[in-house]
């Protein structure tokens, strides 16, 4: 089987990973994009979502608001991000 090249998919996927319990992967996951030339705001503000999941599931709510909230920077500043690509 091989692995989608494609970002979203890969978020996609830390997310599912993250829901499932599988933390350590949902957190690698998304570092393997990072090397791939994406723009940091895109990519800090897409991977959020499955470290939030993480931090809920560790009864972390705070942490898991502040990385939402921490994307949302990116998100309000540039509208470009919130497009749906399918």
């Amino acid at each position: 089987m091989q692995e989608s090249r494609s970002p979203r998919v890969v978020l996609q996927s830390a997310s599912v990973l993250a829901l499932a319990g599988d933390e350590a992967r949902a957190l690698k996951l998304p570092e393997t994009l990072h090397c791939r030339g994406l723009s940091i705001p895109w990519f800090s503000m897409c991977s959020a979502g499955g470290k939030a999941i993480v931090e809920l599931k560790r009864n972390q709510p705070a942490k898991a608001i502040d990385l939402l909230d921490g994307a949302m920077v990116y998100a309000r500043a540039d509208t470009g991000v919130l497009t749906r690509e399918d």
